[in-house]
């Protein structure tokens, strides 16, 4: 037990009952119960005087720091570190805040600056408050400062050691330090960013973070307290309290705060070094390190931080702690050291297998129970038990080793953790059990040498059991080595297989927002699909299907499509949907492998739709959409459930309007603008949902025109317009974006257009086709880009007709007619531009033909897009 909680143990006590309190606790430490007596003695002669302070205690190091006045603010910068010495050397004298009161409130001014708003923690040590800092800059910052009667001297070294300790700290993922300094009556307090999040646990709960995700989320943790061992610093009291994650541009960061139990392992924080004192056990129990418990409080290292992070792990993982808090509270102490030290944890998939709070734990983590113990057993087991070691020196060496495990196993490579070798786990029960082994080992051998005498006539009808014994063990180590065999070569087959994922997939996703990329990635996806082809077959000799092979044959159709064979790729999706629906029907409340076979079916659909094969499309899609509308039904609140259905609606209604069912492709696409606003709602820094949203504005929109409500339309594509501007202005680079951005000006446009508003078609139709000419001009083998352009010239083209604009309408047809050329001579125009090139070779007749007819002048050449006309 620390100083300081068995100062405040003993303080709620009778004074007529301390001393026999100390007796029992301090029987074996006599230097802490000094140390306690002295505070107790001091406490109680203060508090006659609450108001003085205490400025006869001017023996150097901290006493001498209550006297000493702040730090100097002339920093400009607003984020003042103060040096080292600065509260030690300072003597110049500074007026007492007008409104201070020893009791901390709201309203109180601490350091002429800071106004103390609401207390959001407490520990044994000190309060943080949430502040308003008024100069050098406005902003709320989080304020730490000891609490009343804290002031005892060992406490007043330790607050200025965290305040030190911060300041060695620059990490993105550390809480930084701004100031620091003295209240008039001599309270340390010190100034730190202000994190708004939650702590770990409840976040990733709160959030219900799949396993990869709470891993991903790990690893930057481990990194900041990798820089502050650099820093010479170990934290000791590691807790998910202490790490905060706060969303920062729509991605969760942690923040690890609170040093205020840092130790130094190299060099003097601060002018007089603090010790822990004999006895004193600093940081928090179910976290705590062997070495940290009992009484050797000054031979701690780095290590101790590692053994806190696996606590932390474990509990990420499984929602449970390695050692049980309650029994911890219930304990004496010297039974709390005793299990601290010496009882070994259950593994954390033994120990969530048996736990009764198994299935809802799993649901935390979106995953089923038993799945998520699969998921535990072995390397994620043995990265957590490394660092569980009671020997410190069998731990991982550095937080930074301990992070390229965790990153190891997320990339599915080979961990470097690995379980402890029968010996010595033979040599740790020997040593936990002396007792109960000497007097087995004494039994054995009295009972051995009372059977010596009857063993002989025995020995020969064993040699025979023993060679039969050693022929069946020889045919069962043949059959468990071939079994491994097995199970090697599919450990390879998957690695390959996500090997694929991580490279030609995340690189043709990244390329396919840049320009001019269109032909590498063709060669890209033509290498993976030789190599994937034979992936697949290899994948028969591997028994039964699993997730990882589903989503291979998706991906192989996805290549196939993206390379124009669709009906190849029709083929690799639907071997993949019919695996997804083994995997599904054997486990039917899965929701994951219910949701891959949906994924299976719009894939189906989408290429039946490419091929016009209608109500072949709208089978596949009310198939997914049955599936998706009843996973969202089950847990409302999961958004990516919600996404899937939304999609759903949108498929449908695509597929009524080529149908000609309009009033029903109406309400798919209500359905799913509502279930995009929900989604978008929830997180409204996330781009893919926001995208999302102004799809289903574009969609409404072209439903609501064939319903001729021209309101809802113009309603529909102003939103559309708005959100891919804003979706733009975040990543001007990025072409979808561009391209995504002409689509909505042309939209408005044709409205325009249609409504008689030329002059307004027009300037959306140039604003469109500025952006289009860039895309094709930076892509000009892309032919989705060209016929992109090649609309926009056929839009302004009919619109200056309308305005009876001829010899500028020609123009702009030859300029449309130039760019399907080639693809027209390469007979690669399909769908929609199908005679596209006769079309306005007749147009382009017919306007010169007026031009002829015409009373007025000629017009004059197209000029540029952007001159005013």
């Amino acid at each position: 037990m620390t100083e300081e909680a068995l100062f405040h143990a003993a303080l709620a006590k009778p004074p007529a009952e301390r001393a026999a309190f100390l007796d029992e606790v301090c029987s074996r430490n006599a230097p802490l119960r000094a140390a306690v007596e002295a505070s107790l003695a001091a406490h109680d002669a203060l508090s006659c005087f609450p108001n003085v302070l205490r400025a006869n205690q001017s023996d150097g190091g901290l006493a001498a720091m209550l006297d000493s006045g702040f730090v100097d603010e002339s920093a400009a910068t607003g984020e003042h570190i103060p040096d080292p010495g600065d509260l030690q050397d300072s003597r110049a004298p500074q007026a007492v805040t007008a409104d201070y009161r020893r009791e901390a409130a709201a309203g109180v001014v601490i350091g002429g600056r800071y106004t103390l708003q609401e207390k959001i923690g407490e520990g044994g040590m000190g309060e943080v408050w949430v502040a308003k800092q008024t100069a050098p800059v406005k902003r709320k910052v989080a304020l730490k400062l000891i609490k009343t009667g804290m002031d005892s001297r060992a406490v007043l070294q330790r607050f200025e050691q965290e305040r030190q300790a911060l300041a060695l700290m620059d990490h993105p993922h550390i809480a930084r330090v701004l100031d620091g300094g003295l209240t008039p009556t001599g309270q340390p307090f010190f100034v730190m960013e202000l994190v708004n999040g939650l702590s770990l646990t409840k976040f990733c709960d709160e959030m219900k973070l799949a396993l990869p995700a709470r891993l991903e989320l790990f690893v930057p943790i481990c990194q900041a307290v990798q820089h502050a061992h650099q820093k010479g610093i170990v934290h000791r009291d590691l807790k998910p309290a202490n790490i905060l994650v706060t969303m920062i541009d729509g991605k969760p960061v942690p923040k690890v705060i609170d040093f205020g139990v840092a130790k130094a392992t190299s060099g003097k924080l601060t002018e007089e070094t603090m010790s822990t004192g004999f006895g004193a056990v600093v940081g928090t129990l179910e976290y705590m390190a062997p070495e940290q418990a009992g009484y050797s409080g000054e031979d701690i290292d780095t290590r101790a931080d590692i053994y806190s992070l696996g606590v932390i792990l474990y509990e990420l993982l499984t929602g449970l702690r390695p050692i049980d808090a309650n029994r911890l509270r219930k304990a004496a102490i010297t039974e709390m050291i005793r299990i601290i030290q010496e009882e070994e944890p259950s593994k954390p998939s033994m120990r969530l297998s048996t736990n009764d709070s198994l299935l809802p734990l799993a649901a935390l983590r979106q995953t089923e129970p038993n799945k998520l113990t699969a998921l535990l057993r072995g390397e994620l087991d043995w990265v957590v038990m490394k660092c569980l070691e009671k020997q410190r020196d069998r731990r991982y060496e550095t937080a930074n080793a301990l992070s390229r495990d965790v990153q190891r196993y997320l990339a599915n490579e080979v961990v470097e953790a690995r379980p402890p070798s029968a010996s010595y786990r033979l040599q740790k029960f020997v040593r936990r059990n002396r007792g109960q082994v000497v007097a087995v080992s004494l039994l054995l051998l009295a009972l051995v040498g009372g059977v010596v005498g009857t063993t002989i006539g025995l020995v020969q009808a064993d040699t025979a059991r023993r060679a039969e014994a050693k022929r069946a063990e020889g045919e069962r180590r043949a059959k468990l080595d071939a079994e491994l065999a097995r199970d090697q070569a599919r450990e390879r087959y998957l690695l390959a297989l996500s090997a694929f994922d991580d490279m030609i997939f995340a690189i043709q996703n990244k390329l396919a927002s840049r320009p001019g990329t269109l032909e590498l990635r063709k060669d890209l996806l033509t290498g993976a699909r030789g190599g994937l082809k034979k992936l697949l077959a290899e994948s028969e000799r591997h028994g039964n299907p699993d997730k990882k092979l589903v989503w291979s044959y998706f991906q192989m159709g996805t290549i196939e499509r993206l390379l124009g064979n669709l009906e190849a790729a029709r083929e690799e999706f639907q071997t993949g949907h019919d695996k997804a629906k083994l995997l599904a029907d054997a486990a039917p409340g899965n929701a994951d492998a219910q949701r891959d076979v949906g994924v299976g079916l719009s894939h189906l659909g989408d290429i039946a739709l490419q091929l016009k094969q209608s109500e072949q499309a709208l089978a596949y899609f009310l198939a997914k959409f049955e599936i998706d509308r009843r996973l969202a039904a089950a847990e409302p609140a999961n958004m990516d459930l919600q996404r899937d259905l939304s999609v759903s609606c949108g498929q449908l209604g695509a597929v009524s309007l080529q149908l000609g069912r309009t009033e029903e492709a109406h309400g798919y696409h209500k359905q799913r603008l509502q279930i995009s606003q929900t989604i978008a709602a929830a997180d409204p820094t996330n781009t893919v949902s926001q995208r999302d949203l102004a799809v289903s504005y574009e969609l409404l929109g072209n439903s609501a025109g064939y319903l001729n409500q021209p309101a809802l339309v113009l309603d529909c594509y102003q939103k559309l317009n708005e959100i891919m501007q804003d979706l733009l202005d975040i990543d001007p680079e990025n072409t979808v974006r561009q391209r995504d951005v002409s689509v909505g000006l042309l939209k408005l446009g044709n409205l325009n257009q249609d409504a008689g508003q030329l002059e307004a078609a027009l300037d959306y139709y140039e604003r469109a086709i500025v952006i289009l000419q860039k895309l094709a001009a930076a892509d000009p083998q892309n032919i989705k880009n060209q016929m992109d352009l090649f609309v926009g010239y056929d839009n302004l083209a009919v619109t200056e007709e309308s305005r009876h604009e001829f010899g500028r309408a020609a123009d702009w047809y030859r300029k449309g007619r130039a760019v399907i050329l080639p693809w027209h001579n390469k007979k690669l125009l399909v769908g929609q531009f199908e005679g596209a090139l006769e079309t306005v070779d007749q147009r382009i007749a017919e306007c010169e033909s007026n031009l002829d007819n015409a009373l007025t002048p000629e017009a004059g050449p197209v000029k540029e897009v952007g001159d005013k006309h």
